[in-house]
């Protein structure tokens, strides 16, 4: 089936041309979601190639071939349609967001029981693109708009609609079978519960200031963390739940890229820093990857050159591994993740395929073979210790450890 899809997007990715918005969809919403972006361009740069099938190959010290539990050749989830969103907050509730053409709108599938059996809710709103998986049940779905009354005065022209972005949320807390507009307590403060995620300010009306937040599980209500981490230029990071809420963004006072993480559902935060890294004029922030809270890799990708650090203590001291040694191949983009043993896999294109590379320490990276799992650009994605998701084109695929694969088709 992956065969005929890649044919289908030879005249897709026309489309996808002409229509930039397809791309737009594809993200999961907000500056931390850069993996589904990478994932949209990876979905043009197959079609454009014309590529039939992906090949991997390779092996290393580190790199041991992953291993898979069936074979990758399984119906598509619904025929004809393609994944645009895969998300889930405990790897048993998960939520898909399917379309069937580029034209046809979008279908929100859902399954509570780790993909075992699923169910349609249906199209949320046709103005709300983007689904947001904050707990097990609990999602946001908004849109952005540019308000039409807020026009931009230039001394020689008037701009008709080109005001701030606006964003409409929506919030259900029984897994998309109800939705309400999203409430923001600003008179109080809340942890963020266990098994949820934080959500910034690009996930809420844009009149509310930017921040992190809490929502409650059972009423959708949303509240700001007790504390504020102590950065500046503050973007979320793309972790587990159960991995504490991490964020990025620059120290005040040195003006040089920081992390900050939270354990205790931002009541504190410990900082680390990037102490050899040059100041932020450029604005390069990591891309970090981790999967149980503790270890973690960073990545700085800054005029083609990558410059990985470790971290072994929840990121409050950060340690330069590579020491300038380059990829075998370019990176596809700031895209990676951390298996269950620890290997950090990235993604990186060899010439016109798409592979992965891995290392055990950040050190040297080197090819790796992945049999079961297609290689489109983008990095599967961990979501507790014992759960990785990664969405093909038509099917998706679930791990317990980041190395054995199982393809699991839409029954």
């Amino acid at each position: 089936m992956l065969e005929q899809f890649f044919r289908d997007m030879a005249d897709t990715a026309q489309d996808a041309a002409r229509q930039p918005e397809f791309a737009v969809v594809r993200r999961r919403g907000g500056r931390r979601r850069v993996r589904r972006r990478v994932g949209a361009a990876a979905l043009a740069f197959v079609a454009f190639s014309g590529l039939a099938s992906v090949a991997v190959w390779g092996t290393g010290s580190a790199t041991d071939s992953f291993t898979t539990s069936a074979s990758p050749s399984q119906p598509p989830l619904i025929d004809g349609a393609r994944i645009l969103n895969l998300e889930s907050a405990d790897g048993q509730h998960i939520y898909m967001s399917v379309e069937r053409c580029v034209t046809c709108g979008k279908d929100l599938v859902a399954t509570d029981d780790g993909g075992k059996t699923w169910r349609s809710l249906g199209d949320v709103d046709a103005t709300r693109t983007d689904v947001t998986v904050v707990g097990p049940e609990v999602l946001l779905a908004y849109s952005r708009t540019r308000a039409l009354a807020d026009t931009v005065k230039k001394p020689d022209q008037i701009v008709e609609g080109g005001g701030t972005p606006v964003v409409s949320p929506l919030v259900s807390v029984d897994g998309g079978r109800n939705w309400k507009d999203v409430t923001v307590d600003g008179d109080s403060v809340a942890k963020v519960s266990a098994g949820m995620r934080a959500i910034d300010c690009d996930s809420l009306p844009s009149k509310n200031s930017c921040g992190i937040y809490a929502v409650d599980p059972a009423t959708g209500t949303v509240r700001q963390t007790p504390s504020q981490p102590p950065l500046d230029r503050v973007d979320l990071i793309e972790t587990p739940a159960t991995a504490g809420i991490w964020v990025r963004g620059v120290d005040p006072h040195t003006d040089r890229p920081a992390t900050a993480v939270s354990h205790d559902g931002g009541a504190t935060w410990n900082v680390g820093h990037f102490d050899a890294e040059p100041t932020n004029a450029k604005g390069v922030q990591p891309d970090v990857a981790t999967t149980d809270g503790m270890l973690a890799f960073a990545m700085f990708i800054d005029d083609g050159a990558v410059r990985v650090y470790r971290s072994t203590d929840s990121g409050e001291t950060w340690t330069r591994t590579n020491n300038g040694t380059n990829m075998p191949d370019p990176l596809s983009g700031p895209s990676s993740f951390v298996t269950f043993d620890g290997t950090h896999v990235v993604t990186a294109i060899d010439g016109e395929n798409f592979t992965y590379l891995a290392s055990a320490d950040g050190r040297e990276y080197a090819p790796l073979n992945i049999p079961a799992l297609p290689a489109l650009g983008h990095s599967p994605e961990a979501v507790t210790k014992t759960t990785f998701l990664f969405n093909g084109l038509d099917v998706i695929y679930t791990s317990p450890d980041g190395r054995v694969w199982t393809p699991r088709p839409l029954r």
